[in-house]
Order: structure tokens, then sequence, then C-alpha cells
């Protein structure tokens, strides 16, 4: 048994050929944010001292059972689903320490940026869950949302960035080139292919950091600042 787990069980313990869970190994990664938590709530900073696990882990172990932990065995974090044992016998699991929720939610975060994230845990309430533990109904449900969230997001930017697109010759893009006393048709097609790579990297930071969808001013005073910068 995996350390810092504890067994309940009911009329039988279940043999040792049916176990009743599945441990995934989770490696670590470096990460960038994440998660902080008190008892009642989440202002989404990872605490130093955990690692940034990979989503995948969790939405693999949700497809293995009914509740999922995280546990640590020796240095290792694992994803622990327990459940039912191939011979029907209910068996419940413990994990004593870690903070399956903390570290489930910084995976959301580091996978589809905190804004998504948070508004995911605000529309599962997950600050009301316990946090030793998730359901896997839970977890899927968190990341189909996540990922609905993302594409509806990025369908927006997408239209908000051809607006100001310089390949695209964007009606934004000729405004703030006049406004800014350029010629647009004395900017090349190289430039105008580097000027949309610098918007598109400003969009995604966006996404990540939460700040998604980008407004119409925004991707304005962007475009400025990037002509500013290559055209010096």
């Amino acid at each position: 048994m995996p350390s810092g787990l504890s067994c309940r069980h009911g009329t039988e313990e279940p043999k040792a050929s049916h176990s009743a869970y599945s441990m995934f190994p989770l490696r670590r990664t470096r990460y960038t944010q994440g998660f902080e938590t008190t008892a009642h709530r989440m202002n989404f900073q990872i605490p130093p001292a955990l690692p940034a696990l990979e989503l995948d882990v969790f939405a693999r172990a949700a497809s293995q059972g009914e509740t999922l932990y995280v546990t640590k065995a020796g240095e290792q974090f694992q994803v622990i689903a327990s459940g039912t044992t191939p011979s029907g016998r209910n068996v419940s699991w413990v994990a004593t320490d870690e903070d399956t929720l903390v570290m489930f939610s910084s995976a959301l975060a580091l996978a589809y940026g905190t804004g998504i994230a948070r508004a995911v845990a605000k529309e599962l309430d997950l600050h009301a869950v316990p946090t030793t533990s998730l359901s896997a109904r839970v977890v899927t449900r968190a990341v189909d949302m996540a990922e609905t969230s993302r594409h509806a997001l990025q369908g927006v930017d997408f239209l908000t960035f051809l607006s100001w697109s310089a390949r695209a010759d964007a009606a934004g893009f000729r405004q703030v080139c006049h406004d800014t006393g350029v010629s647009p048709d004395q900017i090349s097609g190289t430039l105008r292919a580097t000027i949309d790579e610098s918007m598109q990297q400003r969009f995604a930071s966006a996404a990540q950091s939460g700040k998604a969808p980008v407004s119409a001013h925004t991707a304005q005073e962007w475009l400025r600042e990037v002509l500013a910068h290559h055209l010096v």
C-alpha cells in the first residue's frame, strides 16, 4: 500500500490480485503559475513546496476509478484512483497528507491559464469539496469546461487579431499606421509577418494569464507598441 494511505473496507478486504486503485506516477515539470489555498478560498498560486503536476495524469486516473487522491511514495507523487474492485467489493482509500484539490487546480491552471481555471473552480464550487480527494466526475467536468472555454476565447481573440493583422492588411492595421505617420504600403511582407507574430505572442500571453478575451482597445495599443519597436 502506498505511503500516506489507510484502508477502510466493507465486509471483506480485497484480495491482492484485485487491486482497488490505479496509480499514475507524476513527473515534476517546471511551473510558472498555480494556486495558493486556505481552508476557504483559492488565490491561484502554487505553494513553493509543491511540484507542478500534469493535467493528463488526473484525466487518466479519472477514467480508472470513482475518487482521486494524490499521495506521496518516497519522493514521488502519485494519483490514486479508487472505487470498486473487479470482484464488486467497495473499497475506500484515504489519503492523509497531500492536498489533491490544490494539485489538480494547479495542473488545470498550467494547462489552460489562471483565468479559465478560476472560472471553472467558481462554476464547480471547488473550494467546497474535500481537499484530500476529488471525484472523477468533477475532474472530468472541470477538464471539459476548461477546454470549451479555451475554444470560445480563442475564437473571440482570433477575430480581434484579424481586425489588426498586418498580413491581412486589416483596416485596424492601416489606421494605426496612419495614426503613427507610417505608410502601410511601405511595410514589406516579411515585416508584416514579424508584426503579426509579435501580436500573436501577446494574445497567447494574455490567454495564459487569464486576460482573455483581449479588447479591441488593448489590441490597438499593442499594435502601436509593436510598430514603434520594429520601425525604429
